[in-house]
């Protein structure tokens, strides 16, 4: 069985470890998508944080290149997270800036 993955342009909602991850924004002069992460209990979804992501290159079985979620082993890289505290001014902080905004 070939497992191929989704482009993440399309990813506009998603589940991870029970979390639900909803795409609210894109930068294409950044590369960058912004999700917003929810919980789940007793059926009520509450905003826990945030997570800025650059798209990481995957080739799929038939040989079709797509941009996928970074995994987890890539966040501090191609991802972070931000508490549902944080400040719009710090998420664009991390969303408009070029590439790893720690290595500036």
């Amino acid at each position: 069985m070939e497992i191929f993955s989704k482009d993440i342009s399309e990813l506009k909602e998603t589940t991870f470890h029970g979390d639900i991850l909803k795409q609210k924004e894109y930068s294409k002069e950044y590369n960058k998508y912004l999700y917003e992460r929810y919980i789940v209990r007793n059926g009520k979804e509450t905003l826990i944080g945030y997570e800025i992501v650059i798209p990481v290159k995957h080739k799929n079985p038939d040989g079709t290149i797509v941009f996928v979620y970074p995994s987890s082993s890539d966040f501090g890289k191609k991802g972070w997270y931000l508490s549902a505290k944080a400040s719009r001014s710090d998420i664009e902080k991390i969303m408009y800036c070029k590439g790893n905004p720690y290595e500036l």
